[in-house]
């Protein structure tokens, strides 16, 4: 990351911000675990259901859809045991 921004001199912070944030939209997993390498201590097995329950708590046609989603990328896991690790929460 820091080899890719070195080849943009001229960005300023909010350009930085906009760049990491359209990063973590396309690849959250990359995200994670960058964030996993600079946080050892977190667990990370709890880390998706977190944010998976941030987004079933919103509501929406689309909940459940996006809360499995999200625990597929962060986690790996199988359509089916995302499905069925989401329904239990």
């Amino acid at each position: 990351m820091i080899e890719i921004l070195n080849g943009f001199p001229n960005l300023a912070g909010d350009d930085v911000r906009k760049m990491l944030i359209d990063i973590a939209k396309h690849q959250p997993k990359a995200i994670y675990d960058a964030n996993r390498r600079l946080n050892p201590e977190k667990k990370p097995a709890e880390d998706w259901k977190v944010e998976a329950i941030k987004i079933l708590n919103m509501g929406g046609q689309y909940a459940k859809l996006n809360a499995i989603k999200h625990c597929r990328s962060m986690t790996g896991m199988s359509l089916a045991d995302a499905n069925n690790a989401v329904e239990a929460l």
